[in-house]
């Protein structure tokens, strides 16, 4: 295992992104996709500050 991980706030935010579009094209309406939704709020906001 690596001892030195790296996040990558840009690819977190481009997975989310991807994740949140995915979900609303097969659940348009669903919980699911308005959780993603705030996660992807949060990632954005996290990113300025890291």
């Amino acid at each position: 295992m690596k001892k030195n991980i790296r996040l990558q706030s840009d690819k977190i935010v481009q997975t989310i992104e991807r994740l949140e579009k995915r979900v609303a094209d097969r659940f348009p309406d669903s919980g699911l996709r308005k959780i993603i939704h705030q996660f992807h709020t949060i990632a954005g906001s996290s990113k300025k500050n890291i």
